[in-house]
């Protein structure tokens, strides 16, 4: 993990292919879902699709993101790639929040390295705090969700959703099709499974492309 980490952090590129690549590198977890996907499982890996989140990323690059809540840690690698991301543009704090305590791949090296803060605590702990990006990725059921919104992702520049069309968590697919509605959004949804809805909930600020020396 502390490779992938180093090499998405350092490099000057900013595509689709060289995000992939380093996603499968870290590992994913969705093999049962995603058969292409299987050679690149490993047991601690992502719950993402990686083509979904790189186009996230890459999205998200090109605005202001200094603060960033993940709401649901499960193995911390989502949170460690965002992060090793976002970190090139001016990230200065992650906080991955969750309620049940799970081995994290080589935590300590990845706390050394990215700004990231690993707690047991729920989005209520954080309610009416502002982020510039808010990842709902934990309770799955409907209520779940929109509790979390409302505690966090509201009060943020973007929030994002994941599994917005999976339809084994019909819950999450239900608010987002509500919220959706209210806010201009974006959807990532490569693959037909998964996907990755985002929120922009408040204006974004743009920030100056970045040449990579």
């Amino acid at each position: 993990m502390e490779m992938v980490i180093n090499r998405i952090r350092k490099s000057k590129r900013t595509d689709e292919d060289f995000l992939v690549h380093c996603f499968r590198e870290a590992g994913i977890q969705t093999d049962h879902v995603l058969p292409q996907e299987t050679q690149y499982m490993k047991p601690q890996g992502s719950w993402q699709e990686p083509h979904q989140l790189a186009q996230l990323l890459i999205l998200l690059s090109k605005y202001q993101i200094e603060t960033f809540l993940e709401i649901g840690t499960f193995f911390g690698v989502t949170t460690s790639l965002i992060t090793s991301f976002l970190s090139r543009y001016k990230l200065k704090k992650a906080i991955s929040i969750d309620i049940f305590s799970r081995d994290i791949p080589d935590v300590e090296k990845v706390k050394k390295i990215l700004p990231i803060d690993f707690q047991l605590k729920t989005s209520q702990d954080f309610k009416d705090q502002h982020f510039d990006l808010c990842f709902i990725d934990g309770d799955h059921n409907y209520q779940g969700v929109k509790t979390d919104f409302e505690n966090v992702g509201q009060f943020s520049t973007f929030c994002a959703f994941h599994d917005i069309i999976n339809h084994q968590v019909p819950g999450v697919i239900q608010f987002w099709n509500e919220i959706k509605k209210q806010y201009p959004y974006h959807e990532f949804t490569h693959a037909d499974t998964f996907g990755i809805g985002l929120l922009e909930v408040q204006t974004p600020t743009k920030i100056k492309p970045i040449k990579f020396i």
